[in-house]
């Protein structure tokens, strides 16, 4: 007679392929039992108990492939999204964002990110390794957006500043102005060679929105200011760019009928509808 091997107790953590000990036991179990059986002389019953434990093995085996090919997957997957995100931030204009985003910290929180990213996916944590990064690839997408939108519509502003300086040089005013920003506006200033400043423009454009127009006029009428803008209104539209009065403060449309006097000295127009014809 051969003696039984005694039942020893198992320990098999197996945290990569979340199998359970339980499990893991169970086979040694069946091993043990098997084992005995053959020892009393049981064959039949060890031959079934062998064969329970060779299809539960296989099942396992089968299991613990497919948790690993899930695992290396998604490594891979985590691995990926982290490099692209790299490849993102250098291929990242950074004054185009700095300059013109809505969201120009974005580059500021992006180092710091991205070795959140890779701390995470040394501890395993893949699913949030690639949210983090999808989340940052995501908000540098938008930011360049916004930037490239923003950038645009300086060159517009831009391209309707330099005819609008071009046209105040011909009426013979003194041009001077500021680029703007994207919060700030373009500031042209046109100043009469009069000392009174009388007929003097400050040109206010933003890079969206109303354009505010300033014009120095001592008359009570309001005379000088209509009759200035209209005249830049005829020039602008003689180059191809509709220029559109919203509101004449102080002063009037010239086509109109005369309206009552206004109070005040300085006259004030808004203009909300430039766009330069193709």
């Amino acid at each position: 007679m051969h003696s039984t091997r005694p039942i020893v107790a198992c320990s098999a953590p197996f945290p990569a392929t979340e199998l359970s000990t339980l499990e893991s036991c169970d086979l040694l179990g069946l091993l043990v039992e098997a084992e005995a059986q053959l020892a009393t002389g049981h064959s039949r019953e060890a031959q079934r108990s062998a064969d329970r434990t060779a299809a539960a093995t296989a099942e396992l085996a089968h299991r613990v492939a497919a948790t690993r090919e899930e695992f290396n997957r998604n490594r891979s997957a985590a691995k990926t999204a982290h490099r692209q995100l790299r490849a993102t931030i250098d291929a990242s204009d950074t004054a185009l964002i700095l300059t013109w985003s809505d969201d120009p910290d974005v580059l500021d929180s992006a180092p710091g990110c991205v070795a959140d990213i890779s701390a995470l996916i040394s501890a395993e944590e893949f699913t949030e390794a690639r949210m983090r990064a999808s989340e940052l690839s995501e908000r540098l997408q938008i930011a360049t957006a916004t930037a490239a939108e923003a950038l645009a519509a300086n060159h517009r502003r831009t391209s309707i500043g330099d005819a609008i300086i071009d046209v105040l040089e011909e009426m013979s005013f003194d041009v001077t102005f500021e680029p703007g920003t994207k919060s700030e506006p373009m500031k042209i200033s046109g100043q009469v060679p009069a000392v009174s400043g009388e007929g003097d423009f400050l040109l206010e454009l933003p890079l969206d929105g109303e354009i505010d127009f300033e014009v120095t006029d001592t008359n009570a009428d309001g005379s000088a200011c209509s009759n200035a803008v209209a005249t830049l209104r005829q020039r602008l539209a003689d180059r191809g760019i509709a220029f559109t009065v919203t509101d004449w403060g102080h002063g009037h449309d010239p086509a109109a009928a005369s309206p009552s006097p206004p109070s005040g000295r300085r006259a004030r127009t808004e203009e909300k509808t430039i766009t330069r014809r193709h």
